[in-house]
């Protein structure tokens, strides 16, 4: 086994959602079998979805999601946070797969956290190339007026710095670092794994024609 025995992984799957009503039922699944069978037991899914519940009951350790974290504004780190209050757990790693990555492979999984171990990690995220106008140009609406998003006093765009989007494509850390993560599960000691290929998101209906076209492809 390449996971240590004290790591786990968990996967959110909240039942609503303003995007694609119930997508969480409808996604799982693709998360759920690139996992190996003999890493069954590590599983957790979080949920408040009866439907999720139901049909994966004696399959995977099924942890009841309270609606209090259930919320459209409930950050991940208050999500996880109280997840690991029911668990009783403090030590050891959470490798956490949201279900929106439908193209997301075990071989990613195993590689990233391999890179996480060999960098001595203690929080992870993936970063992707961001391709949209640089931080840098932009402006704060103020009324009639702005100011600079980030107070800088550079002319030349090649002076601006590299910037990267990040991803929870796959996203570690280890469970008693979690209360100095932010509400978005990073810090400034948090290390990325650099994607190469796009990343297939779905959030809306968009992203699933997106989706079944690039499928299609292959």
């Amino acid at each position: 086994m390449f996971i240590r025995d004290e790591d786990i992984i968990v996967i959110p799957a909240r039942k609503g959602s303003k995007g694609i009503p119930y997508k969480n039922r409808y996604l799982i699944e693709h998360t759920l079998r690139i996992i190996p069978p003999n890493y069954k037991d590590k599983v957790y899914i979080y949920t408040n979805d009866e439907d999720i519940q139901n049909s994966y009951k004696g399959q995977y350790n099924i942890i009841d999601r309270i609606e209090s974290v259930s919320k459209d504004e409930t950050s991940t780190k208050e999500t996880l946070t109280e997840f690991f209050k029911v668990i009783k757990k403090n030590n050891g790693n959470c490798i956490m797969l949201y279900t929106v990555y439908p193209e997301r492979t075990w071989l990613e999984v195993e590689n990233i956290y391999h890179f996480y171990i060999k960098n001595n990690g203690n929080s992870l995220l993936c970063s992707k190339k961001y391709n949209d106008v640089h931080p840098y140009l932009l402006i704060k609406k103020n009324g009639i007026k702005g100011e600079q998003l980030i107070q800088h006093n550079l002319y030349r765009r090649q002076d601006y710095p590299e910037v990267f989007q990040i991803s929870h494509y796959i996203t570690i850390f280890e469970i008693n670092n979690l209360k100095n993560l932010n509400e978005n599960l990073y810090n400034k000691e948090t290390i990325y794994f650099e994607m190469q290929n796009n990343i297939i998101d779905i959030d809306t209906d968009r992203d699933v024609l997106l989706w079944k076209k690039e499928k299609k492809l292959k």
